[in-house]
C-alpha cells in the first residue's frame, strides 16, 4: 500500500478529484476533511473533553492536510504513514507543533498509552479486512486509559458514495466498512462506549439544511461515518 500512495503523493488531489464530489460540495479533498475536521472537534465537546487538553495522533495522515486544519487544536498532534511520499509532503506544510513519523512496520513509532486521541480519516477502507485487526490493536495500544479512538469512514451504505470510490483510482480494489463492522472491532478490543455518528447527510448546495444534521446522525445513510469508542481505565 505504501508504494502505491507513494506514486500519488505528489498531485494527491488530482487523483482524488471527480465532477460528482465537485457537484456535492467541492473539487479536491479539503472540503469533505475539513468537515471531518470540525466534527471531530464537535464531538470530542460533545463527550465533554477540551481538545486543547488533549494529544492527539492522526494515523494515516496522508498529505498532512487534516493536520494543517487541526493544528493547535490539541497540546500536540502527531501524524503517522507508511507511505514516504505522503510524509514529505506532509512535511513540506511546515507546521509548527506537529511532528510527522513515516511507519514502515506494523507497529506505531509510539510507546503504550502515548495519547488521549488516535483518530484516522478514511484510513480502514485501505486496510484488507484481514489486517484491520492489527491496525485497530496498534491504534488501542498507543492510546492512553480513558483515551478516544475515533475513526472516519466512507459509508457503505450510501449509493453516492459507494458510486464515487469506485470511480476514484486510489480506491480501486478497497473494501468498504459499515458502522456495525468497525463496532464489531472495536469490541474486540475492549473498547467501551461504543457509538456511531453519520454525518453529510446533503450537498453543499444545501447547505442551509446542514443545521439538521446533529439531529440525523443516527440515520445510516450520510456519506460519510465515524465510529468512536473508549479504551477502558
Amino acid at each position: 500500500m505504501a508504494s502505491d500512495f507513494d506514486r500519488y503523493s505528489a498531485h494527491y488531489d488530482d487523483y482524488t478529484a471527480d465532477p460528482i464530489k465537485t457537484w456535492i460540495g467541492g473539487n479536491s479533498s479539503q472540503y469533505y476533511l475539513q468537515l471531518k475536521a470540525d466534527e471531530l472537534c464537535q464531538h470530542l465537546h460533545r463527550l465533554g473533553l477540551e481538545p486543547r487538553k488533549l494529544s492527539a495522533l492522526d494515523v494515516g495522515c496522508g498529505t498532512g492536510l487534516a493536520a494543517q486544519m487541526l493544528q493547535g487544536k490539541f497540546s500536540e498532534l502527531h501524524g503517522v504513514d507508511s507511505s514516504q511520499g505522503m510524509i514529505q509532503q506532509a512535511r513540506q506544510r511546515e507546521l509548527p507543533g506537529v511532528v510527522f513519523r513515516i511507519n514502515d512496520s506494523k507497529r506505531l513509532p509510539f510507546d503504550d498509552n502515548r495519547f488521549d486521541l488516535v483518530y484516522s480519516m478514511s484510513l480502514l477502507h485501505h486496510v484488507a479486512p484481514a489486517l484491520r485487526h492489527e491496525v485497530i490493536t496498534e491504534m488501542t495500544r498507543v492510546l492512553k486509559p480513558g483515551g478516544w479512538m475515533i475513526n472516519f469512514e466512507h459509508n457503505a451504505l450510501n449509493p453516492l458514495t459507494c458510486w464515487i470510490v469506485k470511480r476514484c483510482p486510489l480506491d480501486q480494489g478497497v473494501t468498504l466498512l459499515r458502522a456495525a463492522d468497525m463496532a464489531r472491532l472495536y469490541r474486540m478490543h475492549k473498547l467501551r462506549e461504543i457509538h456511531a455518528r453519520f454525518i453529510l447527510f446533503f450537498p453543499k448546495q444545501l447547505a442551509l439544511f446542514r443545521a439538521l444534521e446533529p439531529r440525523m446522525h443516527w440515520l445510516p445513510l450520510g456519506g460519510q461515518f465515524y465510529g468512536c469508542g473508549q479504551k477502558p481505565r
